[in-house]
């Protein structure tokens, strides 16, 4: 069904922005959890728009949404950090859709422990790999902010040959 088939239905706009969502769901993309600090507030958030954007130097690109705990915090200390999700770790993904709260005093965040990357940024113990990221731009696009950072630090945390989690092993949709 296209755009011109659609302006002859009566409910034109809802019509198209379920057909666009739809379409946007298909759309290839990871899982994965943004670390963010700024003075002693900390958080962890769930976002599927990361991209690799040069490789020298290595800059990365976040899509994170205007008004998020995160968005602030990124915002303040212009660091953030990249847990790249195991595909066993589905479960993972929900704990981080709303703000995590206080880090306790045995590293938690969320009731997930976490680490500190060398910019402060937290980051999952227990993941595939972590990248330490220094923000060099940020674009805004009204409901979303789109943040270029430069990789100043990176690691696997065990076996560097582990299979990425994708949205598509999940039932999450994000899209329009």
């Amino acid at each position: 069904m296209t755009r011109k088939d659609l302006e002859s239905t009566k409910d034109f706009d809802e019509a198209y922005d379920r057909l666009s969502r739809r379409v946007l769901w298909k759309l290839t993309s990871g899982l994965y959890v943004i670390g963010s600090h700024f003075e002693s507030n900390y958080n962890l958030m769930t976002a599927n728009l990361v991209v690799q954007l040069a490789t020298s130097p290595k800059m990365v690109g976040v899509s994170v949404e205007v008004g998020s705990a995160t968005h602030r915090l990124i915002m303040g200390s212009l660091y953030f950090s990249i847990s790249i999700l195991r595909h066993d770790q589905r479960e993972l993904v929900r704990k981080f859709v709303k703000p995590t709260g206080e880090l306790t005093g045995d590293s938690t965040l969320g009731g997930v422990e976490v680490d500190f990357c060398e910019s402060g940024a937290p980051a999952l113990k227990d993941c595939g790999a972590v990248l330490d990221c220094q923000v060099k731009s940020c674009l805004d696009y009204q409901s979303h902010s789109f943040f270029t950072a430069q990789v100043v630090g990176s690691k696997f945390m065990d076996d560097e040959d582990f299979t990425p989690l994708k949205i598509s092993d999940t039932r999450m949709h994000y899209g329009g």
